[in-house]
């Protein structure tokens, strides 16, 4: 008897070719590398059948696939059935992440039928679900033709304007706060997370840095209501002007204005843009938050390319005293790859994501290098000697390409105590 094989439902099968049309969307660059524009227009027809295909299949509502259909359709200027799909998109009266995107094309499809009044009216509605579309629109060479109408110049138009310096510039569109670095929109604040009343600023006095304020705060607020939300968008624009405008006065100081959604990206921006100063104030920042061991600063330095900054060298003698600084310099001279910091070398043999690619890695422990990797193609004295300069090395990681069969002989003899001798490339040796 034939045993009844699993069949994917009508649904299962509308998301199959959803995704396989989405891949087409995303590869675009891609395509456009190998192929050319030619290619591009293959794949958006393939795109735009496999959406039909899935739509026959299922017709319930998917608005983030009528979106990207919608998409697909304006890239191969059929606009009178794009409309179609983004007007029922609009009467689903459902927001979804992609609603503002809707009404950016739906702008475009009023432009070009001369109805500009309404084109203006749906770019001011995207911009209201992101301030982002703003810049875009101000930039897009399709809306120039409403450029210079006083309607668009309104709704472009930034109720207040706080000058920082000559570098940061923060903008209120109605009741949203946007960040400009170096001219260019950098990012739209949610919200003003902590307001301190002047009475209470000693409470916070056992605090290193406005992050471990935040993060009190919100441990003791349960409620969004408790937050300080209760103020008018002018006020909240003010108060993200005076924290930016303290942080600037100090320095730039990153303890003083939240890290890695502010401080540091911006530090980054000005850097990107070469403005002068930026660079040394970046790195000092760095290594002052390295110096603290926090693993999730550490993991956002690795995520965000920060750790690239910094040389060995530079690590070296701002995290060490400088005789294990010297020694760590002296040994990297002869190792094949650069070093970098880590918290815990045989974590990360587990947790990679806190790894850097192509490099070997130390620890510090209080100015002394308390774990260390090196990397030999054979048994070589010279290192080995050079580990007797650590004085309060307690593991030590070493990496090989051919195995010598007397390696661990010659370690125990040299006082070191083989914890894990694998077949592979990696060995492990804790320090005696």
């Amino acid at each position: 008897m034939n045993e009844n094989k699993f069949e994917p439902s009508s649904k299962e099968k509308a998301r199959e070719l959803e995704n396989k049309a989405w891949k087409y969307i995303r590869n675009r660059l891609y395509y456009e590398e190998i192929g050319g524009d030619d290619l591009i227009k293959k794949k958006t027809i393939k795109s735009k059948k496999l959406y039909e295909m899935s739509f026959e299949l299922d017709p319930t509502n998917r608005p983030i696939a009528w979106e990207r259909y919608s998409q697909v359709l304006l890239d191969l200027k059929e606009f009178d059935l794009a409309e179609i799909w983004i007007d029922k998109y609009l009467k689903l009266g459902r927001g979804t992440r992609c609603q503002g995107e809707i009404l950016y094309n739906k702008a475009f499809l009023c432009l070009l039928r001369n109805r500009f009044r309404e084109s203006i009216e749906y770019l001011k509605k995207s911009f209201q679900v992101n301030l982002s579309f703003l810049e875009l629109a101000f930039n897009d060479p399709r809306f120039k033709d409403l450029h210079s109408l006083k309607d668009f110049q309104d709704i472009i138009q930034p109720l207040k304007v706080f000058k920082v310096n000559d570098h940061i510039t923060l903008k209120l569109f109605g009741k949203k706060t946007a960040i400009y670095v170096c001219n260019e929109l950098f990012s739209i604040c949610k919200r003003l997370v902590l307001n301190i009343p002047k009475k209470e600023i000693n409470s916070y006095n056992d605090f290193d840095s406005i992050d471990e304020i935040i993060e009190h705060y919100e441990t003791i607020t349960t409620s969004p209501k408790s937050f300080p939300n209760q103020i008018t968008s002018e006020e909240e624009f003010w108060g993200h002007c005076s924290n930016i405008q303290a942080w600037v006065e100090h320095n730039y100081d990153t303890k003083v204005l939240q890290s890695t959604r502010l401080s540091f990206p911006i530090l980054k921006k000005l850097v990107d843009n070469d403005v002068r100063g930026a660079l040394p104030i970046l790195k000092e920042e760095i290594i002052m938050r390295l110096k603290s061991m926090s693993g999730d600063i550490l993991l956002f330095f690795l995520e965000e390319g920060y750790m690239r900054l910094l040389s060995g060298e530079e690590l070296f003698y701002s995290l060490l005293n400088h005789s294990e600084a010297e020694a760590m310099e002296d040994i990297s001279k002869i190792m094949p790859c650069r070093y970098t910091i880590l918290l815990d070398i045989e974590e990360s043999l587990e947790y990679t994501e806190f790894r850097s690619e192509g490099k070997l890695h130390f620890v510090v422990r209080n100015g002394f290098v308390n774990q260390l990797e090196i990397k030999l193609y054979e048994f070589n004295q010279q290192v080995i000697d050079m580990l007797y300069r650590f004085s309060r090395l307690s593991a030590l990681y070493i990496y090989y390409f051919y195995k010598p069969e007397d390696m661990g002989d010659k370690l125990q003899a040299l006082g070191f105590e083989v914890q894990e001798y694998t077949d592979n490339y990696i060995h492990l040796v804790q320090y005696s």
